[in-house]
């Protein structure tokens, strides 16, 4: 893999963070929606049956959420796939610096400042960590 390859292969991750966030969001503000009348029939047994609003909210719902499970899935493998990687790594340094910014999402300059180091220090440990990095 190019340099630019492994780092697309890393930010995978906050990818899938950003899409599970968001799937949530989809659900819960579909849950909450005044329209689909959930929080009067929660708790009522639907009657199936065709045309049946209610029983069609709660299928969107279950679908939704779902969704929602499958890329939290998702999400937690890229994570293992990527940490199993930083594992194997031979520089403890530049894998703390891989893991807290495509992990942590630590920017460079917070890393910096909390291992009391210079910014060009991160940036060339985080620049020869992608180059050892074995994917």
């Amino acid at each position: 893999m190019t340099y630019s390859e492994k780092v697309e292969w890393l930010k995978r991750y906050r990818y899938a963070v950003n899409k599970v966030k968001y799937l949530w969001d989809v659900y819960w503000d579909l849950e909450k929606s005044p329209q689909n009348g959930t929080q009067a029939f929660r708790d009522t047994p639907h009657s199936g049956g065709v045309n049946n609003p209610v029983a069609e909210i709660v299928e969107r719902l279950e679908d939704e959420r779902q969704r929602c499970q499958s890329a939290e899935v998702d999400k937690n493998a890229i994570r293992a796939e990527i940490e199993q990687a930083l594992e194997t790594m031979a520089s403890p340094f530049e894998r703390e610096v891989l893991y807290r910014h495509y992990i942590g999402f630590q920017t460079f300059e917070r890393i910096a400042e909390q291992k009391n180091k210079s910014v060009a220090w991160v940036k060339r440990l985080h620049t020869q960590g992608i180059n050892d990095l074995e994917k």
